[in-house]
């Protein structure tokens, strides 16, 4: 209270503007590469403003918590035979815990012959012959990318495109298909090879 001019007691009211932070904003989306080192997945996020450190999941489980947003995440077995597996993550700051933002990761198959990236797509994918795997082969065949195919889970042929021969690395658009899983086939010349691929926009 105060005392005014005329000596009575007057209550003085004080109004404090105090801004509120809304709950911490989710991290995303995730890019992975695998065997970045040997045996891991990179996982990377843009900075989430506020951020103090970042919780990682690998198939709903916490596997780690670091400052930074990004984690070499270490994997076990042959992870890349084909295994899909579920990376997430969450932002924490002052202001609590984000929701979890997650990709799901579809690694090739064993015996592979050849590299798809990125995956995740945005707008392409690029096809290569794997060396590593072809550096295996007991008949040392050049591997070709000579066809693909893309198709939607309902099994339609989204998109079929043919290359020349002796090819080995296409570039192949993406741009016009919705974000969603897709199976991704390749003619070799002599048999055709299926992984699957996510485009996500």
């Amino acid at each position: 209270t105060i005392i005014d001019s005329k000596g009575r007691n007057r209550v003085l009211e004080v109004t404090r503007n105090v801004q509120m932070s809304s709950q911490t904003a989710a991290p995303g989306p995730i890019t992975w590469t695998w065997n970045t080192p040997p045996n891991r997945v990179l996982l990377d996020v843009d900075d989430v403003p506020g951020a103090t450190s970042y919780k990682w999941y690998l198939n709903g489980v916490l596997k780690a918590t670091t400052t930074s947003s990004n984690y070499q995440l270490p994997m076990s077995g042959n992870v890349s035979c084909g295994n899909f597996y579920y990376f997430g993550v969450r932002a924490v700051s002052v202001c609590g815990t984000s929701a979890e933002s997650y990709i799901g990761a579809d690694m090739p198959p064993c015996g592979f012959s050849f590299k798809v990236s990125p995956n995740p797509s945005t707008d392409y994918v690029k096809i290569e012959t794997n060396n590593e795997i072809n550096a295996t082969l007991s008949d040392k065949k050049t591997i070709e990318v000579q066809e693909i195919e893309i198709y939607d889970k309902t099994g339609i042929v989204k998109i079929r495109q043919k290359f020349g021969s002796g090819q080995t690395t296409a570039n192949v658009s993406v741009a016009a298909l919705p974000s969603d899983f897709y199976t991704l086939r390749i003619f070799d010349g002599q048999v055709w090879q299926s992984c699957k691929i996510i485009i996500q926009r």
